[in-house]
């Protein structure tokens, strides 16, 4: 009964949906490139005469980094370690997937992440299209894997993307978590937004998804899994795309699955 309820605001929200095209997101990106926006940021200067400050602070931010690299040497040996157990922490993942939006588009979404303990590299081709037009949109994230730990995985991005539309380069940042409660099921959660390079407020992409993945086959260094999913993506703050996704895993890890 209660889905019953919810069955009016469910043909509700598709039937505002019903109108986006994807003719209509290219018009938008073309309209909102950085070129035909006004930049609303500027520039300054400020210089210092105390020279003796400036180079104590140097020399801690040297000595800082010192440090930090010192720790972050140290995380990738307990990872590697660990890795022995758990193969998502030193691994590359091949994901052919594709998605279904229920007001008549298809989205593409070849992706590869290099998994390289509290480091991934993420580069993604996103691909929307419907029975008259098409539209590209590449991404590169880089990921700190900040939290790894028991059945839990954190990691927040920083990186771009570049819509093939108006040619345009944006600014993209990330949080994403993985749940693994055993060796059969495994989720993920992601959510991105980006902003001009330009310093404009406008968000030219804002997505969220979720992911289930189940592996059907696994051998020596090499798993295959099956996943499934949800994705929502709203490009310019007005236009608003979701569809359903199932793909594959391929996963080559450092370390034997036991």
């Amino acid at each position: 009964m209660r889905l019953l309820r919810l069955l009016p605001f469910f043909l509700l929200t598709i039937h505002s949906l019903s109108g986006q095209t994807i003719q209509d997101l290219n018009k938008a990106a073309k309209k909102n490139t950085s070129g035909n926006r006004p930049s609303n940021y500027g520039s300054s200067y400020y210089g210092s005469s105390n020279d003796a400050f400036a180079a104590y602070m140097l020399m801690r931010s040297l000595i800082w980094m010192g440090q930090g690299i010192v720790q972050l040497s140290r995380e990738q040996v307990r990872l590697a370690g660990r890795n022995k157990e758990e193969n998502h922490l030193f691994c590359l993942d091949i994901k052919p997937q594709a998605g279904y939006g229920v007001t008549g588009f298809v989205r593409l979404q070849p992706q590869i992440r290099a998994n390289i303990g509290w480091l991934s590299l993420d580069v993604r081709q996103s691909i929307l299209q419907d029975a008259k037009d098409d539209f590209r949109m590449l991404s590169l994230m880089f990921w700190v894997n900040f939290w790894n730990k028991g059945k839990f995985r954190f990691r927040a991005g920083l990186g771009g993307n570049h819509f093939n539309s108006g040619g345009d380069a944006n600014f993209q940042y990330s949080l994403g978590a993985e749940f693994i409660p055993s060796s059969r099921i495994r989720f993920e959660l992601e959510a991105v937004q980006s902003q001009r390079m330009t310093g404009s407020s406008l968000r030219p992409i804002q997505e969220i998804q979720f992911r289930a993945y189940h592996p059907l086959r696994t051998k020596g260094i090499l798993q295959l899994s099956i996943f499934g999913g949800v994705s929502s993506q709203k490009y310019f703050s007005e236009l608003e795309y979701t569809t359903l996704d199932a793909g594959l895993n391929f996963r080559l890890s450092a370390s034997k699955f036991r």
